[in-house]
């Protein structure tokens, strides 16, 4: 399965009023910029997002030192696209031929979902207003025909049904954000982990806030469960979809045990 290497920068434009008070969350100050270009992809959009998000970063001699290969653990490429239940079909390629798109539109209870798929694959699941989501022209002809299983398996899970996916999935990011998205299908159902605690797993406690950018750009949302990940102090913290939607899926995934003390 080959990668897209451009990045998307401009939000999904169906809107929905109920979401347009919910504003990016700013990111903490002290992010190196290596780091933050490990996980946004360029040095230039490193530079913007660093800029974008008021992040106080420190190039030179010391900025890198959390990005050595070692500390990123498992084989270069191989999260590129995943298999059923999160194994690795192929390594991405860098240059590639392009691919068929297309997309659908479905409904759910925190609004419509866009499905996008490159040769019948799921490449992409963005909500309305989603932060950073593709251009209208990057979505590829509508079509429903390579989504029947993607919508079955959504209703499922938002019916209290289905705790886990299970599709092929194709999603394209660079090394570290593939890594992240991979720790992310980690996660179990009804619980959460913090960004520390992945950026612990991939050998580094330091890359937490690239680690809470390499989520930014999840692409699969929902599916790859980055609204399972939470600040260290377990509050919620950005999400490509907003909050509301945030607190909405953890809230859904919450066991029902959990849920009766909380109330009582």
């Amino acid at each position: 399965m080959l990668v897209i290497a451009h990045e998307r920068r401009e939000p999904h434009h169906h809107a929905t009023p109920v979401m347009d008070r919910l504003r990016p969350q700013p990111h903490a100050a002290g992010t190196p910029l290596a780091a933050i270009q490990a996980a946004r992809g360029s040095a230039a959009e490193a530079r913007r997002f660093a800029r974008d998000y008021g992040i106080a970063h420190a190039p030179g001699p010391g900025a890198t030192s959390g990005l050595r290969r070692s500390h990123v653990s498992g084989t270069p490429g191989v999260y590129g696209v995943w298999g059923r239940a999160g194994d690795p079909v192929n390594p991405p390629e860098r240059h590639h031929a392009i691919m068929a798109r297309t997309h659908t539109v479905i409904a759910s209870p925190i609004g419509d979902l866009t499905a996008v798929a490159e040769d019948g694959v799921l490449c992409g699941l963005y909500f309305e207003r989603h932060q950073r989501g593709p251009k209208p022209e990057d979505l590829g002809a509508r079509d429903g025909s390579d989504f029947d299983e993607v919508r079955r398996q959504l209703a499922e899970y938002f019916a209290g049904e289905r705790t886990a996916f299970d599709l092929p999935l194709a999603a394209h990011g660079n090394e570290f954000q593939r890594q992240v998205w991979k720790l992310l299908e980690e996660i179990p159902f009804g619980e959460t982990r913090t960004y520390g605690d992945l950026a612990r797993e991939l050998g580094d406690v330091s890359l937490a806030q690239a680690v809470g950018a390499a989520c930014g750009r999840n692409p699969v949302s929902v599916i790859a469960p980055c609204h399972r990940v939470v600040a260290a102090d377990g509050s919620l913290t950005g999400y490509a979809g907003g909050l509301e939607r945030k607190r909405y899926l953890l809230d859904l995934e919450e066991p029902a045990e959990r849920k009766a003390a909380r109330l009582f």
